[in-house]
């Protein structure tokens, strides 16, 4: 990441190229999967699937769980059809390896696809070819055990982060209306986040109808596809992982294709050609005209930069600038590139919900006089709420003079009086 330097293309940089990089892979993997008349619709839907535009442009490591999850599933495929299959071997062995310390959701691609095709070896009662995937999975597993240990093993014990996630772990063993609800809510979702359709139920339903053509077609395929999404959702029955939004984007190839052959099977209807046109037009008209109103009007910028900026054209120089725990370090980095004298920032600490904390931090600036507060919106899990109660209490003990609001964050300027010192 570091390479190019710390400004923000350069920082956004390796998720560009993953996301550019996941457009001819996912073709290359698409046209092995999917017929001539299903292609152009998946290639349509995972083009301008807006969750994969997103991460594609972020300092974050989904769009590289995109590229390796199908870079993976192009090296099982071709493992399996080489003619020199000791050197297809090879590579595919080395990749899963590298590519278990890359991304997360690797981990899921190689246990799903491994596990799909050891199962299919042994029913056809090949015990050299089975043997030969355990070998390569025996050497996915040495790679992986460092990797656990020095990093995964204390996340996937931290009570925090799980306490952050808990409504996107699978109920196991699901034993209540509510928890078969979960399967259901969290099903139509995936066409949401991560496959970026408006009209999440249609694409649901179109999943589910192109299921049985696509096993026909290849059952070993299809079943190479979803199961890492099988062993993803069991890892959230276990707590390990997150099934919900992001975390998933990795499943959006593996789910289209399915999506594109229950469009295509429309044609079999018979003098369907017009229905099967404004199914398409349906799943791809919205997420494009979104698409195309990014590229053309860009969203105002996100995050604290243009609360950095505004505090370095009106901070007066005794003024107090105290900064939300959650956008510390987006303002450590702004601040630092724009160069703003911001360097005595308080950065403030999250308390969960310690109302009395929060306090005792308000109340350590009131010498300061003018203070200047900096937030950014958090998710509840989060401990959204916090800046709402900042609000009240400082309308309560103060008088506001300023403030800025924008898509990414809040400024808000507040002077303390005289009687309310201490």
């Amino acid at each position: 990441v570091a390479l190019f330097g710390t400004s923000e293309f350069a920082l956004r940089l390796p998720s560009l190229v993953a996301g550019l990089a996941a457009l001819p892979l996912f073709w290359l993997a698409a046209r092995r999967w999917l017929d001539r008349t299903a292609l152009p619709v998946a290639l349509g839907l995972f083009a301008v699937a807006g969750p994969l535009i997103r991460y594609a442009s972020e300092l974050k490591q989904y769009s590289w769980d995109v590229a390796v999850a199908l870079a993976l599933l192009l090296a099982a495929s071709y493992a399996e059809r080489a003619r020199r299959r000791t050197v297809a071997l090879a590579l595919w062995a080395v990749a899963g390896a590298a590519a278990v310390w890359c991304s997360h959701a690797a981990v899921f691609v190689l246990a799903g696809a491994g596990t799909v095709l050891a199962a299919s070896h042994v029913r056809q009662r090949d015990w050299r070819r089975a043997a030969e995937v355990a070998a390569v999975a025996a050497v996915w597993v040495a790679s992986f055990a460092p990797c656990y240990l020095l990093s995964l093993r204390t996340l996937s014990g931290d009570a925090v982060v799980k306490s952050w996630w808990s409504a996107a772990y699978m109920p196991l063993p699901p034993t209540s209306p509510s928890d078969v609800k979960w399967f259901l809510e969290t099903f139509v979702a995936l066409f949401t986040h991560p496959l970026g359709l408006t009209l999440a139920g249609l694409g649901a339903v179109a999943f589910l109808a192109g299921l049985p053509g696509a096993f026909r077609r290849a059952p070993v395929t299809a079943c190479m596809l979803l199961a890492p999404v099988a062993v993803a959702l069991l890892a959230s029955g276990l707590r390990l992982y997150p099934f919900t939004g992001r975390f998933l984007l990795f499943t959006a190839p593996l789910l289209l294709p399915f999506t594109a052959v229950g469009v295509d099977g429309l044609r079999a209807l018979g003098g369907r050609a017009g229905l099967r046109a404004l199914v398409i037009i349906a799943l791809l008209l919205q997420p494009a005209l979104e698409a195309l109103d990014d590229l053309v009007l860009p969203d105002t910028p996100e995050g604290v930069r243009p609360a950095v900026d505004y505090l370095a054209q009106h901070r007066q120089p005794r003024d107090a600038v105290y900064v939300y725990s959650w956008a510390g370090p987006a303002f450590r980095y702004y601040a630092r590139r724009a160069d703003a004298g911001l360097d005595d920032a308080v950065i403030g600490l999250s308390s969960r919900n310690d109302w009395a904390f929060y306090i005792e931090e308000i109340d350590a600036l009131r010498d300061s006089g003018r203070v200047w507060f900096v937030f950014v919106p958090v998710a509840p899990e989060l401990g959204g709420g916090e800046d709402k109660f900042f609000r009240t209490y400082l309308n309560e003990h103060a008088t506001p003079v300023d403030e800025l609001q924008t898509k990414g964050s809040s400024l808000f300027l507040y002077e303390f009086g005289p009687s309310s010192r201490r």
